[in-house]
């Protein structure tokens, strides 16, 4: 599955390009459309930006990751003096009504548990739908319809949270995590794996360069390439340097007051202190801010972020500007599942709408296609995702081999060699990977011998049962030798008339409709196979 995770940001586009499968969660690539360094209106040079982000990749993602500008998102931590978290469930909502200006029932809330000695800590993250609604509208302006949308900040978390579990890192007290863009700052502060701090405020690089640009009256392209000239350690530079460090030290004034309000707040709630810092972003490029920063919050150990240095990445894209990709490679880690946090406002109505149509033109590929005249396929749906994978049958070994080599080139791109080779040769080893792939799904579809009707035609039928004029999410598609079993979420048009189409179809036989408000429920026998 090729996943495009993506960060507007105020000086560039940034996407990261991924790719889930088999167990495994590879970086393909960054891409990076840079942009002015004022904006007034981004909107036309994000869609220049995101067209030609896209125009890059080889094939369209199947998933997509965005985000929700932080204003559009209010974030609370509640204490609660419960430990069992069934109850911690039932009870965190009342107490988030207390302290929200707007009502629940207009939101949407996405949260995580963190269980403590004698209570729980409840992190939440709550959108009301009418922010949701309009971010979704804008950003189909601009090209792009995303499967998942986090709050902003969410990736970095995400990122450093999956490092520690990587490195099995037992890092003693609480860490500042600080992300310097280059118009905002987001501070997080992770306790043993604990989120217990967020907060995002308009404070960033942008700063600095502006900064530089009065006190020297250059231009603000020529101040934003002399910041990254200097170095905030050396105290024998040129009175111009000089100048210009003096300069940064009273833009980064703004930000070590905006963050000293925030550590004051955390020491006064939980008692502790933060023990380091980790820096992100690309204003934390800068030579020697580390240094700096570390000092002025108490000489504690302050570092660069760096997950290249952590996760396996191909050698071209270990580079120091990779670290600016943070945030979006956090979000786009979302669906390899092993993320500290999943949360996604693209639930419940605001869910990304589906039909039928969608897993029939993915299994009208060509090469699932050719891998079927010569093979056994599997043909699996899990939430409109098909991949193919065949063995071929004994009678056809050597002509099924020359072929499905080609094929399985074509089709598996991404697949390393020696694994092409094993599979591809070996009718065995091809098996033990099919039937690992089996069980990472949860719903399976059979086809059967040339002999009876394919299950590729069966489908057909019943994507055409849906007419346009129907939206649907499929959540289940489910069809064997003898059932059929269809659920989804109704969005908009007639579901009788559905229900009239499948019942001509001669295919099935004692159709059953369930309905539940907008969700709906298919049951049929499945004959003439």
């Amino acid at each position: 599955m090729r996943i495009l995770a993506m960060e507007l940001g105020s000086w560039s586009v940034k996407a990261v390009e991924m790719e889930s499968r088999f167990r495994r969660f590879d970086i393909l690539d960054f891409h990076e459309a840079r942009l002015p360094l004022k904006l007034d209106d981004p909107t036309e040079l994000y869609k220049e930006a995101i067209t030609q982000i896209l125009a890059k990749l080889p094939s369209h993602p199947e998933k997509i990751v965005c985000a929700l500008p932080a204003p559009n998102v209010s974030m609370r931590f509640l204490n609660l003096p419960v430990k069992q978290r069934k109850k911690v469930e039932q009870m965190y909502q009342f107490e988030l009504e207390d302290t929200l200006p707007f009502k629940l029932n207009d939101t949407v809330i996405e949260h995580q548990i963190y269980p403590l000695k004698d209570s729980s800590l409840v992190f939440a993250a709550i959108a009301p739908n009418r922010f949701i609604t309009s971010h979704l509208e804008y950003l189909k302006t601009i090209g792009l319809n995303p499967d998942w949308l986090t709050f902003d900040g969410m990736g970095l978390i995400n990122l450093y949270g999956s490092s520690i579990s990587k490195e099995n890192s037992q890092i003693p007290g609480p860490v500042l995590l600080i992300d310097l863009g280059h118009t905002k700052t987001t501070i997080s502060i992770i306790n043993e794996g604990r989120l217990e701090a967020f907060r995002s405020f308009n404070w960033g690089g942008l700063a600095i360069t502006k900064n530089i640009a009065l006190s020297t009256g250059a231009p603000l392209e020529q101040a934003q390439e002399e910041k990254h000239q200097l170095d905030l350690t050396n105290p024998n530079s040129s009175s111009l340097k000089s100048e210009m460090i003096g300069a940064t030290y009273q833009a980064l004034g703004l930000l070590i007051t905006e963050i000293n309000h925030s550590l004051i707040t955390y020491r006064n709630t939980n008692k502790q202190s933060i023990t380091s810092i980790q820096l992100a972003g690309g204003s934390s490029l800068m030579k020697g801010i580390s240094e700096f920063l570390g000092k002025q919050f108490g000489n504690v150990p302050c570092s660069i972020f760096s997950p290249t240095s952590i996760f396996e990445l191909k050698e071209e894209l270990k580079t120091p500007e990779s670290q600016r990709f943070s945030e979006p490679w956090g979000r786009g880690n979302v669906f390899s599942r092993k993320s500290p946090l999943l949360f996604n406002f693209r639930k419940n109505s605001f869910g990304k709408q589906t039909s039928l149509a969608e897993i029939f033109t993915i299994i009208k590929n060509p090469n699932v296609i050719k891998l079927a005249q010569y093979t056994l396929t599997l043909v699996i749906i899990l939430l409109i995702h098909v991949t193919a994978s065949s063995y071929f049958a004994n009678q056809e070994s050597q002509k099924a081999n020359e072929e499905l080599k080609k094929v399985f080139q074509d089709t598996f791109r991404n697949a390393p060699k020696t694994l092409k080779n094993t599979l591809t040769s070996n009718p065995d080893e091809l098996k033990k990977y099919i039937e690992q792939k089996n069980k990472e799904m949860d719903q399976k579809l059979k086809m059967l011998s040339k002999s009876r009707e394919s299950i590729i035609s069966s489908i057909k039928k019943i994507t055409n049962s849906f007419p346009p004029t129907v939206k649907v999410d499929v959540n289940k598609l489910e069809i064997t030798d003898r059932n059929l079993t269809l659920e989804g979420v109704l969005y908009d048009g007639d579901i009788n008339s559905v229900t009239e189409n499948l019942k001509k179809l001669p295919l099935l036989n004692d159709l059953g409709v369930t309905l539940e408000g907008q969700r709906f429920t298919y049951r049929a026998k499945v004959l003439g196979r």
